[in-house]
């Protein structure tokens, strides 16, 4: 009979549950936080579900704590991670390398809590004095714990800022931002993001998030930084989205098409002609795999490539594609208003032409 390989619960010690928090984060950019939670389950011979709530616990992703990152150890120069076991305190503490004993979290957090009232009081909200650690990362950059809890070495934003509702979870943050750019409340939905986001750096070369939700709420962000005209902005977090969600779900995704699409739409905005014609033209084979050659989206999706072709100087591949696409449209849809319009736009193209004498083979 097989010998059960699970690790006993009586050898998950603070340091060693820090130990598998680490390999998860440390993995989680390039894997995503499911697939790594799941690989190094199976290397410590734990079950997923148990890694899961120690990864959720840490991260803040199920229950509020501080962002990863944000409390180091002067000892080791590493994060400190929540561990939060049956029958224990919450404590941070380090990997097992580290000779630092587990520190009570409860008393680090009142600590962090005194030093921010006392520094930046008007920054935590009346009646929320009792959970001021949830506003830290608006307000300090970094805090390093020497030698004992007490001996916390802060330091500060340069330009600190109140949270919009950092008690919320990364989901209940974007199912709520949702909520509000559905009711036209654009200032309330962009504060509820740009909370969630503020740890992470988009410009960062290969940034990924380590879950979907991180990265969805990346793509609507930058969905809303359009509306407001901030397309360079936009297109870094567009891309940090896309590039995340093509990592955790693949290119046919229809949420990872969607960021494309938002990607594509921000180049588009800042003018990136070229980059932008390229991008919908990747977004078209998507939508193609996806849906098929009739649907709406991937005929809207080739119309613009053909637009965007047209506009950066390609008007003959532009106009060939723009008639193959409404050929295509007219069949499936031909009551559509879209057909009106590319009709339009294909006549404005061979006008173009004539006036400019491009002599195509097509206007003879």
């Amino acid at each position: 009979m097989p010998q059960n390989m699970t690790r006993r619960p009586t050898a998950w010690t603070p340091a060693f549950v820090a130990d598998v928090v680490a390999d998860v984060l440390n993995s989680g950019e390039s894997a995503g936080l499911y697939r790594a939670t799941t690989l190094t389950a199976q290397d410590h011979q734990i079950p997923a579900a148990t890694v899961w709530r120690w990864v959720a616990r840490a991260t803040g992703i199920e229950t509020v704590s501080l962002p990863p990152g944000l409390l180091v150890c002067r000892l080791c120069a590493q994060p400190m991670v929540l561990v939060d076991l049956p029958e224990q305190e919450p404590c941070y503490t380090c990997r097992s390398a580290c000779p630092r004993r587990p520190l009570p979290a409860a008393q680090i957090s009142t600590l962090i809590a005194e030093a921010m009232l006392q520094r930046v009081p008007h920054l935590v909200p009346r009646g929320r004095t009792h959970d001021a650690t949830l506003y830290a990362p608006g307000i300090i950059r970094r805090i390093t714990v020497g030698a004992a809890p007490t001996d916390l070495h802060i330091t500060w934003h340069p330009a600190p800022r109140r949270l919009h509702r950092p008690d919320l979870t990364a989901q209940q943050r974007l199912d709520l931002a949702r909520q509000r750019m559905d009711a036209g409340d654009m200032t309330d939905a962009l504060g509820l993001l740009e909370t969630g986001l503020l740890q992470i750096d988009s410009h960062r070369t290969g940034a990924t998030a380590r879950d979907e939700t991180t990265a969805t709420a990346a793509v609507l962000y930058a969905q809303l930084l359009l509306t407001t005209h901030r397309a360079p902005i936009a297109i870094a977090w567009a891309a940090y989205g896309h590039r995340s969600l093509r990592n955790i779900l693949g290119d046919h995704n229809p949420t990872t098409c969607h960021a494309l699409k938002v990607l594509a739409a921000a180049h588009r905005h800042a003018g990136h002609t070229s980059q932008a014609a390229d991008l919908y033209a990747e977004l078209a084979t998507h939508l193609h795999h996806v849906l098929g050659p009739r649907a709406l989206p991937t005929i809207a999706a080739h119309a613009t490539h053909a637009l965007l072709l047209f506009d950066s100087g390609d008007c003959l591949t532009a106009r060939q594609l723009l008639a193959d696409t409404l050929a295509t449209h007219k069949t499936q849809r031909p009551e559509h208003p879209d057909g009106p319009r590319m009709q339009h736009e294909l006549d404005r193209m061979r006008r173009h032409c004539l006036n400019n004498k491009h002599r195509h083979p097509a206007d003879a």
